[in-house]
């Protein structure tokens, strides 16, 4: 029987791959989830105090992994 070589890296990518491939469903909503982020981004400097921040790519990710 043939081993099956399987670590971490492995299934890191085998995940992802996955996210990504279903988030493609969101493609009709993605340059406006994009451009509402920069917006907010665009904004950050603005506030009162240090709001915190994630990457519009991160964004993008995160809202990816929620469907």
């Amino acid at each position: 029987m043939n081993q099956l070589n399987l670590n971490r890296i492995h299934l890191s990518r085998a995940v992802w791959h996955r996210i990504f491939e279903n988030a493609e469903m969101l493609s009709a909503y993605k340059a406006e989830i994009i451009s509402e982020a920069q917006e907010l981004d665009r904004l950050r400097p603005k506030a009162l105090y240090n709001t915190g921040s994630i990457s519009t790519a991160s964004v993008w990710t995160l809202t990816a992994t929620a469907y």
